[in-house]
């Protein structure tokens, strides 16, 4: 029983192991970095927002995030993992990357100071005689 769901646990990661072991590392490197940079970006507008619930300072975390979700929407436009392949037939286009960026860090930020504004709940205040 437990040994049973151990290996169904184990042998499919071992395999993605195998795999990636015998692939060129500055791939894998180049798509382990893609990925943290996004991690660090979603816990950055999670922190955010949980700094906004518990009233502390949220733009500590804001701000980086902003400038996170900007290097990782770039990064994914240019990288040749990504959509570079596609969007980049003669060489890096960052005229095209770099705004995009700008303009999904830009969005993201709307999205969530929008978000704080929708949830900043006033204390009610009951009128006497009612």
């Amino acid at each position: 029983g437990k040994m049973q769901k151990r290996l169904v646990l184990c042998v499919p990661l071992l395999a993605v192991g195998a795999f990636v072991g015998h692939l060129d590392y500055s791939i894998v490197w180049r798509y382990f970095s893609w990925t943290n940079q996004t991690l660090a970006m979603i816990v950055l507008w999670a922190a955010s927002m949980f700094l906004f619930y518990e009233k502390k300072n949220y733009w500590i975390t804001a701000v980086p995030a902003t400038f996170m979700t900007a290097v990782s929407i770039t990064y994914f436009m240019l990288g040749n993992e990504c959509l570079g392949q596609f969007l980049n037939k003669d060489g890096y286009n960052t005229a095209l990357a770099y705004p995009v960026g700008i303009l999904f860090a830009a969005l993201f930020l709307g999205i969530f100071l929008y978000s704080i504004k929708k949830r900043d709940v006033k204390p009610q205040y009951e009128t006497l005689g009612k």
